[in-house]
């Protein structure tokens, strides 16, 4: 999945390279130059296929690997000719080569460069024994057709809002006895968005005096659990030890108010039989903890608790949420592409994120029967039967992107589990990391904020 990302990371060193002063070594750049742009053309139909095949995916890592080599060679090359200018005290010497560098530097950048030439046509050569086909993706303006658009903020879909008021009513009512309630449901379907506005609801604001949110990491335990909540509440969870310090640290933050506690993601692991209940005594009368997880046994291990199942979507929801997420009018097509998008839709299991995504494809597509066949049948469904369908569209969305895209997209890996991104801020990010060119006089600043509201679905 990387190495599509990588190749534009590659195309600039090589660029850098040639204007930087490396003409010893420039017949063998350009040479590489070309090669990797035909590897490009092969290694989107390499990662569409490396889903069901183990040959694809050596064939990507060892692409991979070349790049990797490619990386080395220019940081190796511009270190070596910064040295002798150590002593200088002008900043913006570290981006030129100087021009006076000792030839043997040359002649070793050149030895790299013919070598991945040659790791280069066998890579080649293995494509075509591999029967890989070059990529005929449609080039895009991403630009003019998504400029001024931004995507739905409207993520009410099927009886979501009667849901909503409902689970409000239990939560808000002194008198239950149900001081937990779940929501339970697969991945994808929902759940953080009808936790979050039950959040935001005002009538949830107006019942409970703080109301605090924890995002829970896949890899925390019962006292990082609660070493979170501690710090989502203002505390400092470093002056707990143990399970009773932390208790003791979160009650003073918590006495004397109401409040709501919502764990969004909360897995069994994260929580021993029953601790939640023991924490109890904390937590006092009155106030309310909101879970969502797609794990069943948290429910044996949180008690009393009231139960929501999220309900699966009817397809006229489903149908719905995909010509909103297509920004498409479906009064003018929607006869004609009705039985393509009931394919797309069983194809996504009903599941509102991943036909969210899938209408976030769609959206660069005409509105044509052809051109959604093409997205029913791409090989970017690789993963869907290995994992599950919502992996499978994410791996879609990513498949589609052109590749100076999907280096944006796998740049956000790098963010911690549970970080808000800020739009205008991993912009900058990736303005600072060369991904982001002008497009259409549209200067970088703004080409990256069209291309952030490109990536969310």
């Amino acid at each position: 999945m990387l190495a599509t990302a990588m190749l534009p990371a590659a195309t600039r060193s090589i660029e850098g390279l040639l204007a930087g002063g490396a003409h010893v070594a420039a017949d063998e750049l350009q040479r590489l130059r070309r090669k990797l742009d035909d590897a490009a053309s092969l290694a989107a139909d390499a990662e569409a296929r490396e889903g069901s095949d183990a040959s694809a995916r050596a064939w990507l890592r060892a692409l991979r690997e070349v790049l990797y080599e490619l990386g080395d060679a220019d940081a190796d090359f511009r270190r070596a000719a910064a040295q002798p200018q150590e002593g200088r005290k002008s900043f913006g010497h570290w981006f030129t080569l100087p021009p006076n560098v000792n030839g043997i530097r040359y002649k070793t950048l050149r030895t790299s460069i013919i070598s991945l030439n040659m790791k280069l046509d066998g890579i080649l050569n293995k494509g075509s024994e591999l029967g890989l086909l070059p990529d005929s993706h449609e080039t895009q303006n991403e630009i003019s057709e998504i400029s001024g658009q931004g995507v739905p903020d409207d993520d009410t879909v099927g009886d979501i809002d009667s849901e909503k008021n409902k689970l409000i009513d239990i939560l808000t009512d002194r008198q239950s006895a149900n001081g937990v309630v779940t929501i339970l449901g697969a991945s994808g379907m929902g759940k953080t968005t009808l936790a979050w506005k039950i959040h935001d609801d005002h009538r949830t604001r107006n019942a409970f005096n703080m109301i605090v949110w924890v995002s829970v990491f896949s890899d925390s335990d019962d006292i990082g659990l609660l070493s979170a909540i501690v710090t989502a509440t203002g505390g400092n969870p470093r002056g707990g030890k143990d399970r009773m310090q932390l208790e003791a640290i979160l009650a003073a933050m918590l006495i004397g108010k109401r409040f709501l506690l919502v764990l969004d993601g909360l897995c069994g692991h994260h929580i021993f039989e029953h601790s939640l209940d023991a924490h109890w005594h904390v937590f006092g009368h009155g106030n309310r903890i909101l879970i969502t997880t797609q794990d069943e046994s948290v429910v044996t291990k949180v008690k009393p608790a009231y139960i929501h199942q999220v309900k699966e979507l009817t397809f006229q929801d489903c149908w719905s949420l995909l010509w909103r997420s297509a920004h498409h009018d479906e009064s003018l097509h929607g006869n004609n592409l009705r039985n393509i998008g009931i394919m797309i839709i069983q194809k996504c299991n009903k599941i509102p994120m991943a036909i969210k995504i899938v209408g976030a494809v769609l959206r660069t597509k005409e509105q044509t029967k052809v051109a959604w066949q093409r997205v029913y049948e791409s090989k970017g469904w690789s993963f869907r039967d290995l994992l599950d369908p919502l992996t499978g569209a994410i791996y879609l969305g990513y498949h589609d992107l052109p590749a100076r895209l999907k280096q944006c997209l796998i740049y956000l890996s790098l963010f911690p589990e549970g970080s808000v991104i800020r739009q205008q801020f991993v912009g900058q990010l990736w303005v600072s990391e060369g991904f982001i060119e002008e497009q259409d006089s549209c200067n970088v600043e703004k080409t990256a904020v069209v291309v952030v509201n490109k990536q969310m679905p």
